[in-house]
């Protein structure tokens, strides 16, 4: 059994004679005529005291991250807790648990 792979015609990369080439100004100028909403425009509030409510791969991240943590603080006298490590690394808060 064979596998043939398809012929693709060679044209050249765009050039200004191209039919289908926008030059970078035009295209700027383009951008600058499409109607957009102001909401694209605002920047996103960020709670600092928000409840973070994490997939199980991000929270399986943050105990490897603590782990690490444990490993390298042995010789401390008292290293963080979990839910403080969170707090301080993450800049997150971590919500109690709930059903599942």
């Amino acid at each position: 059994m064979t596998i043939e792979k398809p012929i693709y015609d060679e044209t050249s990369s765009f050039s200004e004679h191209d039919p289908k080439y926008i030059s970078p100004e035009e295209f700027e100028n383009i951008k600058k005529q499409l109607n957009v909403s102001p909401m694209v425009f605002k920047k996103a509030k960020v709670e600092k005291n928000k409840v973070a409510f994490l997939t199980p791969a991000v929270h399986e991240y943050m105990l490897l991250r603590y782990g690490q943590y444990l490993e390298n603080s042995k010789d401390d006298d008292s290293p963080l807790n979990y839910k403080d490590y969170i707090k301080e690394f993450f800049d997150v808060r971590l919500k109690k648990g709930g059903k599942v």
